[in-house]
């Protein structure tokens, strides 16, 4: 079990070719050490540092940094 935090992003306008990051906290609230296979995101707008991470123990956490770039313009989500 694990939870996240913030539970979403706003990234607000970003400009096109340029990059914005914000983070997540993933806290492992279970009783055994918590293992992040892979992160991934189905837009290439968005990735993930690092894109796994393990072993996290019970009660400790792990911040992932997420980079917003866009190549196009409009709405992302």
């Amino acid at each position: 079990m694990f939870l996240v935090q913030p539970e979403s992003l706003d990234f607000g306008s970003v400009p096109v070719f340029s990059g914005l990051v914000e983070s997540v906290k993933v806290t492992n609230v279970g009783t055994l050490p918590l293992t992040v296979g892979l992160v991934t995101s189905n837009s290439t707008d968005f990735t993930v540092t690092p894109s796994s991470a393990g072993p996290i123990p019970p009660n400790g956490a792990r911040r992932f940094l997420v980079t917003f770039s866009p190549t196009t313009y409009g709405l992302k989500t």
